[in-house]
């Protein structure tokens, strides 16, 4: 039977790594919503706070590093040549990617790089490579795209450990509005001979339906999955309303894990999460899920059925499920 858990584990690494990421995100917006409206002492100190939280987080890219595609211009595409350097940074105002990024490991020893990407449309079509993996011994590495107004992310992506030791990293598809993940994309964060990373999926409001379900399903095969959903932008006693903050897994829509590496599914909502469907783990799969929002909404005839779930409410948990 399904019931909250209100004990005081130690977050997990990749727990860690979202919390830091979304606290950063969330700032950022706030300088954004501060700057249009005048107030440069308040996105002053957002900007200092996030120099702070960036000193735990993986080394961005500043103006020194490599950038193998920056665009000015309106629009960038990526065609079929594949761009390969150990950092990319993309920024532009459309961005479509139909090609190869790679910023693997250089040699049989070591990490992966990182690949970014930026805009107001961010496209990944059903062509679209970016990998950041190690190679023989190391961590994979970073993949981050955001955009202003919508990511559709389809293709594949990768930033997997070393075949004989390294771990996974971290993939993030993020839009401060809408994101559209097509059945087709395939993600991984595995490490054959390590901890395995996360996929970090963050618009900020969504519903999960039976093709995404799919997509995440197929993703806990080998990755941890973050799905983080952010409604305001808030600082200093101010909020700009983005968006509900509510995260729901639709009726009838099953997430199911299978495989034989332990991995875990995170939900955070900045809103309400609804649960209308149902999360399972299949015979010989170990699977751990996280509710955390202000509100937990588990509708009668859902279900979770794991080996773990923690499910932290600030305000209530409604519902037991089935």
């Amino acid at each position: 039977d399904l019931a909250e858990k209100r004990d005081r584990r130690p977050y997990a690494d990749d727990e860690i790594l979202a919390i830091l990421t979304r606290e950063v995100k969330t700032r950022r917006e706030s300088i954004e919503a501060f700057r249009k409206g005048g107030r440069e002492d308040l996105a002053a100190k957002e900007e200092a706070e996030i120099a702070i939280l960036q000193a735990y987080l993986p080394a961005a890219l500043d103006e020194a590093a490599i950038r193998a595609l920056v665009a000015e211009r309106h629009g960038v595409e990526i065609g079929e040549a594949a761009a390969e350097r150990l950092k990319i940074e993309i920024i532009g105002g459309d961005v479509t990617n139909s090609g190869t990024l790679v910023a693997n490991a250089r040699g049989a020893s070591g990490d992966g790089g990182r690949v970014s990407i930026a805009g107001d449309t961010i496209t990944l079509t059903s062509t679209s490579k970016i990998a950041a993996n190690a190679k023989t011994a190391g961590n994979g590495g970073v993949i981050h795209i955001l955009s202003n107004k919508l990511t559709t992310v389809a293709g594949r992506l990768m930033a997997m450990g070393g075949s004989q030791s390294g771990q996974g990293r971290q993939i993030e598809t993020s839009s401060h509005q809408q994101l559209i993940i097509d059945p087709s994309v395939k993600v991984s964060t595995s490490a054959p001979a390590g901890k395995t990373g996360t996929w970090l999926l963050d618009p900020y409001d969504l519903t999960i339906d039976s093709l995404s379900a799919a997509v995440i399903s197929a993703a806990l095969q080998a990755s941890n999955v973050v799905v983080q959903v952010v409604g305001n932008v808030c600082s200093g006693g101010t909020c700009t309303q983005n968006g509900s903050g509510n995260l729901t897994i639709a009726s009838g829509v099953t997430i199911n894990k299978t495989g034989a590496t332990p991995t875990s599914l995170t939900f955070l909502a900045d809103g309400t999460f609804y649960n209308y469907g149902s999360i399972s783990q299949a015979a010989g799969s170990v699977l751990e899920v996280s509710i955390q929002a202000q509100n937990v909404n588990l509708a009668q005839g859902s279900s979770i059925e794991v080996n773990k779930v923690t499910v932290q409410a600030v305000n209530q948990v409604i519902g037991w499920g089935a």
